[in-house]
């Protein structure tokens, strides 16, 4: 990146939530020399250890919004400058969103129009901007009624999915429900009508987890593209349908060029992470969803030469325009989250994957990026690893129990 001038490092930076997501925000800021605060709601968000920033409990946004709000304009009227604030997953995307007047009074910050921002987290409305826009969508139904059930199960093709609308509104038991046949899908809504009109059917899109690509771009407050990055995921947790745990860094120009292409249509400001998956048939990437903010192995992004989190930064505390003289990302950079990765593993070996333990310990050696473990900062790590053996020990506990 090149130089700019003007920068206020006294502009400090409000980092929501402190999970994985949240930890690599506040490395990839506090490493630039800026003052990090972290909001934290409960204990398990393990980011609250990292002595790269000054964490603060809040309470639970999600069980009283206002109290969230109040403590959040509270600590804004006690900086001294505006914050940047971050938001690291889509509850805290929206809260931003509907309280903005409020908050703009107090922080700094980046996203599209409140109402536009509505229709990309929901998943069906989604689908529709991004038909409007050329890009290759799955077929996708919003189920409302009975009758729209039996009509769907008809003609969809099946293996399908079920999800829901969006991701926090509803207590979903999955993030993706694989549905095989007619009788499945009408039995699933009979059984739960809670469902009905609050989660959308999807044409499955073939092939494993090595086919799903993700193009990350950050759009300034003048709706103009900075930067965007390409990964290809290699393992997911759950395999095929899940979160990110194994990944690499990885050019693919096509993907740029669509995203870009269509964010610019809609004149979209901020962070955007959007999924494609190829499809080996067809020969096409298909457009799966679209977040509003970084994915949770952001890390990688810095780790591969590309700092989202100060870019933007930069976009809100430079009085100078940032140029497009920008590092080519480094590709070929692997990101892992050990303990989801061998949860993956193992339940891929029970699906019957030929992968071998050695095979899977050779593709982890080759990380450079991490869910928890830095260099500069090893509390997360270590208080994640007895987190994870604390895990490991209630199993084997409970396993041995069955014995007896």
């Amino acid at each position: 990146m090149t130089r700019t001038f003007n920068i206020s490092y006294k502009v400090p930076a409000v980092v929501l939530g402190l999970d994985v997501n949240g930890l690599g925000h506040i490395r990839s800021l506090a490493l630039k020399g800026i003052k990090v605060i972290g909001i934290y709601t409960n204990c398990e968000e393990l980011g609250r250890f990292s002595r790269l920033c000054k964490p603060i409990k809040f309470p639970d946004a999600k069980k009283n919004r206002e109290k969230f709000k109040e403590a959040l304009i509270r600590l804004g009227k006690s900086l001294h400058n505006k914050a940047v604030l971050f938001a690291t997953n889509d509850f805290y995307v929206e809260f931003i969103s509907d309280f903005r007047e409020e908050l703009q009074l107090y922080y700094l910050f980046t996203f599209p129009e409140k109402n536009f921002l509505k229709n990309l987290i929901n998943k069906d409305k989604m689908k529709e901007i991004a038909q409007q826009a050329g890009l290759q969508v799955p077929k996708t139904f919003l189920l409302s009624s009975n009758k729209d059930i039996t009509r769907v199960a008809k003609i969809i093709t099946y293996p399908c999915l079920i999800k829901p609308l969006d991701s926090f509104s509803i207590k979903f038991p999955k993030k993706n429900i694989i549905i095989n046949g007619n009788k499945s899908l009408i039995n699933f809504y009979k059984e739960n009508p809670q469902f009905m009109a609050k989660t959308i059917v999807q044409e499955l899109i073939g092939g494993g987890d090595q086919n799903i690509f993700q193009c990350t771009t950050y759009f300034n407050k003048n709706s103009i593209p900075i930067f965007a990055f390409t990964m290809q995921k290699i393992r997911q947790y759950p395999p095929y349908f899940g979160i990110t745990s194994f990944g690499v860094s990885k050019t693919v120009p096509e993907l740029i060029k669509q995203t870009i292409t269509f964010l610019k249509n809609v004149n979209y400001k901020g962070f955007a992470s959007v999924e494609f998956k190829w499809d080996e048939k067809r020969q096409k990437y298909f457009f799966i969803e679209i977040n509003p903010r970084l994915p949770w192995y952001n890390s990688l992004f810095t780790a591969s030469g590309v700092n989202f989190p100060y870019i933007a930064y930069l976009d809100h505390t430079s009085s100078c325009i940032l140029k497009n003289k920008m590092p080519r990302q480094i590709d070929g950079v692997y990101w892992l989250n050990f303990r989801v990765d061998i949860g993956s593993f193992w339940r891929r070996r029970k699906l019957g994957d030929k992968i071998s333990l050695s095979q899977w310990l050779k593709s982890i050696f080759c990380a450079r990026s991490f869910a928890y473990w830095h260099k500069k900062d090893p509390l997360p790590f270590c208080w994640a690893s007895l987190d994870f053996l604390s895990f490991l020990g209630s199993k084997f506990v409970e396993n041995l129990t069955k014995y007896l």
